[in-house]
């Protein structure tokens, strides 16, 4: 759930909207998508996003794809986090969360047994955050160096 602010100094003027902001950022996204999706490596990873949307029972799994195919892409993970001024720490955070065993919904999700657990609402918002800033940033990485 979204909750939305509009913050105003002392005289009325606006100096944050987080819906137009929110907005703003997705019509960005929307652009990118259409100017540069034709991309193969692009093609893949929103097919990865789509089927991740799609298949909440395997997440993780499409999910991972999207890290796993910009890291061939980039001929290993750390050049990926470099080229796309991605986040150590979040991408560490990431690939464990995508491979616990004991998240049901995870690339191990033919290991579940009693100990497993379903994803919870917090850790499946960061994951489909971090993919989705993985997407924007490829994009605007083929934005700006695709044909120049």
């Amino acid at each position: 759930m979204d909750i939305d602010f509009i913050i105003t100094n002392k005289d009325g003027q606006i100096i944050a909207d987080t819906k137009k902001e929110r907005m703003a950022r997705q019509q960005k996204l929307f652009d990118l998508i259409n100017n540069y999706g034709s991309d193969p490596t692009a093609v893949k990873i929103l097919e990865s996003f789509k089927n991740a949307l799609d298949h909440d029972e395997k997440i993780l799994v499409y999910l991972y794809e999207i890290r796993d195919t910009l890291s061939n892409y980039f001929g290993n993970g750390h050049n990926a986090m470099r080229q796309l001024n991605l986040d150590s720490k979040q991408w560490s955070k990431f690939g464990r969360l995508s491979i616990n065993p004991r998240i049901k919904q995870s690339r191990h999700n033919k290991e579940i047994s009693v100990n497993s657990r379903d994803i919870t609402e917090t850790e499946r918002n960061f994951a489909l955050s971090f993919a989705q800033n993985m997407i924007e940033s490829f994009l605007n990485y083929l934005k700006w160096n695709v044909n120049k």
